[in-house]
């Protein structure tokens, strides 16, 4: 059974249900119709819900993805059973209450600004296509290259088409760095950046800049690649607790 609210679909059986939205962004850049799971509840036979939401459900879609915040063992298994493969483990941090002193000391390596005109505009999409080698499209082995980094380049034009705030790293009249984030009441959520890899050695210096003129107003969250390790050092150093861990699934009904 299947049952639709706005964009968000519940599919139901005996074993329990599963809520789903389709996923236009995947879609566009995979060129065939993709869905996003957003939770599974099982009440008996987790592995016969997934395999009936298959049967029931992926006929019209070729592409699912689900990113689990558990680490429940029989849910893995079903996942598993029914062609789902594993694509990636990430964090979910969060930081507040930060170090000044700290800061203070790395701030005056860089400057940062808010992303003006076309040109700025253009070297952050460049960087994005250039730079990032970290995700769940990057780390699933049936998603080539190429699409990884044409899902990056589209997820940032998106955001500048949408008006989404993004703070550059400028060095002589060159963007090497960005951050695109989103202000909610409660906190900052860090969507997309990075430092170019030849200014790598600014990375601190361009996160103590953003901390220091967003993070002292709410705390800042964000989700990382665990396969990224010289990030993952980097927010250890600014204190940032690491409070989620989840584990990423890509379904392809071709493979």
């Amino acid at each position: 059974m299947l049952i639709q609210e706005l964009y968000n679909m519940d599919y139901k059986n005996n074993y329990g249900s599963i809520s789903f939205e389709e996923n236009k962004w995947d879609s566009r850049v995979l060129q065939s119709p993709a869905i996003s799971i957003n939770d599974i509840e099982y009440t008996s036979n987790c592995n016969l819900l997934i395999a009936q939401f298959i049967k029931d459900i992926m006929g019209d879609y070729s592409f699912a993805t689900y990113r689990a915040i558990s680490n429940d063992l029989t849910l893995f298994k079903a996942l598993f059973q029914n062609q789902f493969i594993q694509v990636e483990k990430s964090f979910g941090i969060s930081g507040s209450n930060f170090d000044t002193t700290k800061l203070s000391s790395l701030k005056k390596m860089s400057n940062i600004e808010e992303m003006s005109g076309e040109n700025q505009e253009t070297e952050v999409i460049q960087l994005a296509r250039e730079e990032f080698a970290h995700g769940r499209f990057f780390e699933d082995p049936f998603i080539d290259n190429k699409t990884a980094i044409k899902r990056n380049e589209n997820w940032i034009r998106d955001m500048i088409n949408n008006d989404t705030r993004i703070v550059v790293l400028k060095k002589k009249d060159r963007i090497y760095g960005f951050m695109a984030y989103e202000e909610y009441e409660s906190h900052l959520q860090l969507l997309l950046g990075g430092v170019r890899s030849t200014h790598r050695h600014l990375s601190y210096s361009f996160w103590a800049n953003f901390i220091s003129e967003y993070g002292n107003k709410k705390p800042i969250k964000t989700v990382i690649s665990s396969s990224n390790l010289p990030i993952i050092n980097l927010y250890a150093y600014f204190g940032f607790h690491f409070i989620e861990s989840f584990t990423g699934f890509h379904f392809h009904k071709t493979r």
